[in-house]
């Protein structure tokens, strides 16, 4: 009954806009189709929504005017959202501890007073909604529909084929120097084709999205105790090679960690592990002076262009702080304010970042300790709920907190909270992992009743 009277107002709503503008009415009959089949098919409408975000993100966005523009993933995550909240029955597994609750408010209250105080309001608040309140939308409804409808182990296969398409692109682009998105910046010119970034905007954004995908395959695969196959296993090769060609140093450093973690807990992989390291720092050893040859090298290791106006835009960032340590400078604004003397601490002859380069230091700089305190704690919830995972689901608590480490040490190397793709993924393994935990729980929480 209800997916009728939606398809009649829709009818309705598309005849009358016809009369107005035919692009407008077009754009009802999209999201008049987007909500039907998000209320028949909610599951299907997220699994498509997960595999195709990379692609279809890069459509034309709908312009509002001053008002934050209609894009694929705004729509679907809200029409989705919507149709969580008028499903009953699920809020009720939920017990939200208090304290939660009020990081997540103290969070998005200085979210928005930081970007009411930004000098770039409109692109700030649409920065708000995608890589911090549509994140936290897509948790609940993967929560909402991993508990009910959705076996998250049987699922790795979507973050596999996900992560090896996106590869692809990024690797193509890297040796045909093509843009295959020139919509986005695509393969920078100011790197001379040395990054590639695949569908997104920067190669930071690329090559966590692709070390996210590998691990939480891999973690979705530990917990469903199954046998790798061969398209898996390239898959995995496949991502690895658009990590490189990404040449972003965070990401291969954070993604080494998490990939050694699993084997450093266990004590007879241990000396596999070990021995694999001294056998690869050998090869590296033998073959360092046709390293020294290479872009990668030249350009992204002995280079101290990067490293240079890197610290000095922590310098800058360090000195707004003592400024504004409660409230920030406002969501944004750093370069603004870095033109100001008393905030130009930059090395001469060096290349002048606009961003500050580490996600920590710019929430505090741009939301102060409002903002920085609940961010933190946020994320040390997170943390908490991925170590319960050693007590109702051991198989795969090691591999969790891989992914969690593949999230956040790229943090210390890059502003990442603002790339909203990255912050979807992770928002998805968190739903399934704690969805997961909330079904074992009941499991034994019965079992024990009923001894």
């Amino acid at each position: 009954m209800t997916t009728r009277i939606l398809a009649v107002a829709a009818a309705l709503i598309t005849g009358a806009l016809t009369l107005v503008d035919v692009r407008i009415a077009i754009g009802a009959i999209a999201i008049g189709f987007g909500l039907y089949l998000t209320v028949s098919y909610p599951k299907k409408v997220f699994i498509l929504f997960l595999l195709g975000y990379p692609l279809l993100s890069n459509l034309p966005r709908l312009s509002l005017g001053v008002l934050p523009a209609i894009s694929f993933e705004r729509l679907m995550v809200g029409l989705l959202t919507a149709e969580m909240l008028l499903k009953k029955g699920f809020s009720a597994h939920i017990k939200v501890h208090w304290s939660v609750t009020i990081l997540i408010i103290t969070l998005f209250m200085s979210l928005l007073y930081a970007s009411i105080r930004s000098q770039h309001l409109v692109y700030s608040i649409q920065m708000m909604i995608d890589s911090y309140i549509l994140p936290c939308m897509i948790f609940y409804i993967g929560l909402s529909l991993f508990y009910r409808d959705i076996s998250a182990e049987n699922l790795s296969w979507i973050f596999f084929s996900m992560g090896a398409y996106v590869s692809i692109i990024g690797i193509f682009e890297f040796f045909s120097h093509m843009d295959l998105f020139p919509q986005e910046i695509g393969l920078r010119e100011t790197d001379l084709f040395v990054r590639s970034n695949g569908p997104f905007a920067t190669s930071e954004t690329f090559g966590l999205f692709l070390g996210l995908c590998l691990f939480i395959g891999a973690y979705l695969k530990k917990v469903g105790q199954k046998q790798w196959s061969g398209k898996e296993f390239a898959a995995v090769m496949v991502m690895l090679g658009g990590m490189i060609c990404s040449m972003n140093r965070g990401i291969m450093i954070s993604a080494i960690i998490a990939f050694s973690l699993p084997y450093l807990f266990r004590f007879r992989n241990r000396s596999k592990f070990l021995f694999g390291g001294f056998f690869l720092v050998l090869c590296i050893a033998i073959i360092f002076p046709y390293i020294e040859e290479i872009k990668f090298y030249r350009e992204r290791i002995v280079i101290f262009d990067s490293i240079a106006s890197r610290f000095s835009a922590n310098w800058s960032a360090f000195a707004m702080i003592q400024d504004h340590p409660i409230q920030g400078i406002g969501l944004n604004n750093f370069y603004d304010f870095s033109l100001k003397s008393e905030y130009n601490l930059f090395f001469e002859d060096y290349t002048r970042p606009k961003t500050i380069h580490n996600a920590f230091i710019d929430v505090m700089t741009e939301m102060g300790l409002l903002g920085l305190l609940p961010f933190c704690g946020l994320l040390t919830v997170g943390g908490g709920y991925l170590l319960k995972c050693s007590r109702y689901g051991p198989d795969g608590s090691i591999y969790s907190i891989s992914v969690m480490i593949m999230f956040v040490m790229p943090f210390f190397n890059d502003n990442l909270t603002k790339e909203a793709p990255s912050n979807y993924l992770f928002a998805v393994f968190c739903a399934a992992v704690l969805s997961s935990l909330i079904k074992k729980k009941e499991m034994a929480e019965q079992n024990d009743r009923n001894l």
